[in-house]
């Protein structure tokens, strides 16, 4: 192949060298230099016509944006209480999502049942309820929920081997509970007998939840 590197800028030497069949490796050599004495060429034209050349900018790249927070409610207490947690963020439970309440505040559940809170949230709130609670539970919380509801003073037995029907209330050990994994609500002011309860009752399992009945506001996808 021979190579056609010839600008106006090009001196005959060189432009000869860059004509002539050589080996691969010396083209490709030959090439290279008439290149570069092409653009030092044309960078002193351009600074003899009181220019500047400049190579072209180009914009850094800084990774994927961050993903956006959201403010959901602190699967720790039934209070009014916040904690801003990325959406899609990976923990025990996999990926993390916010199913937002109609009166306000969020569910954060398993990313694989969000869409199913949503719409379970939306049909109680067509019903006159605003439903909402408790989803995600991290593994420290429930060890601290163990610590305070399975006997004082605390010990490894109480927190990790005592079963739990024994605990008041009924608190699964850590590692166990469907909450750490995203898959469990604890619903506020659903007591068994409210209207929370009776239309969770009647409608919840075509969303995919069952009531635990020990506790009449712990739904979940397994019923436990």
């Amino acid at each position: 192949m021979i190579a056609l590197a010839v600008t106006a800028t090009l001196s005959p030497v060189v432009a000869t060298l860059a004509l002539a069949p050589q080996p691969a490796f010396a083209r490709a050599a030959h090439v290279a230099r008439a290149a570069h004495v092409a653009r030092a060429a044309h960078s002193d034209h351009a600074r003899a016509h009181g220019g500047v050349s400049r190579p072209a900018r180009t914009r850094p790249h800084h990774g994927s944006p961050r993903p956006a927070r959201v403010l959901v409610p602190d699967a720790t207490t039934l209070g009014p209480s916040g904690l801003s947690v990325p959406v899609g963020r990976v923990d025990d439970a996999g990926a993390l999502a916010a199913a937002r309440c109609p009166g306000g505040g969020a569910i954060v559940v398993s990313a694989r049942i969000r869409w199913r809170v949503k719409r379970m949230l939306a049909a109680a709130r067509r019903s006159g309820l605003w439903l909402c609670g408790n989803g995600y539970r991290a593994a420290r919380h429930q060890v601290r929920l163990r610590r305070q509801n399975c006997g004082s003073p605390a010990t490894r037995y109480s927190i990790y081997s005592k079963p739990p029907e024994r605990c008041r209330p009924h608190t699964a050990r850590p590692g166990t509970s469907m909450h750490e994994r995203g898959l469990a609500i604890d619903f506020l002011n659903c007591p068994r007998g409210s209207r929370c309860f009776a239309w969770l009752t009647v409608h919840a399992g075509r969303f995919g939840l069952h009531n635990y009945r020990p506790e009449p506001w712990h739904w979940s996808t397994s019923g436990t």
